[in-house]
């Protein structure tokens, strides 16, 4: 594991130059970054990425930033709108934020995925697990 520390804020633009690298769709690139912003701001971008608890990654899950779509007034004096997300937006965005911290880990920048164990199931196993068994993992997925 490296010593020098990386911010949460750092991982993600990492992160989004690897997707980048690897020839995603800039829509995508630009989807993913408005997620990942959602648990900087939750965070806070000075965040190392080695102190991030599964406690505190369950703590953003439920926030109001993932569940709830807030726009503040646009005059001022009015109440702020809000509304439920979409469960597809919900989904996606710790979708995003877990598979940052699988790269995380894959880069060596932490030990472990930090994650509630209500969604370790949900995180493919890398490379280095049972080729049969990553076959198994992806049908699961499909389902």
């Amino acid at each position: 594991m490296t010593t020098k520390t990386i911010t949460i804020k750092e991982a993600a633009e990492k992160y989004l130059a690897h997707l980048k690298e690897l020839g995603k769709n800039e829509r995508t690139i630009v989807t993913y970054g408005r997620h990942l912003d959602l648990a900087i701001e939750h965070l806070g971008e000075d965040k190392d990425i080695t102190k991030i608890l599964a406690v505190h990654v369950a703590a953003f899950f439920k926030s109001d930033a993932v569940n709830k779509l807030i726009r503040e007034p646009k005059k001022e004096g009015d109440p702020r709108q809000e509304r439920p997300r979409s469960h597809h937006t919900i989904d996606q965005t710790k979708r995003v934020f877990r598979m940052m911290l699988v790269f995380c880990k894959e880069q060596g920048w932490v030990e472990k995925v930090a994650l509630p164990k209500t969604e370790m199931g949900k995180v493919k196993e890398s490379a280095e697990a049972d080729p049969a068994a990553e076959g198994e993992q992806t049908a699961e997925s499909a389902e």
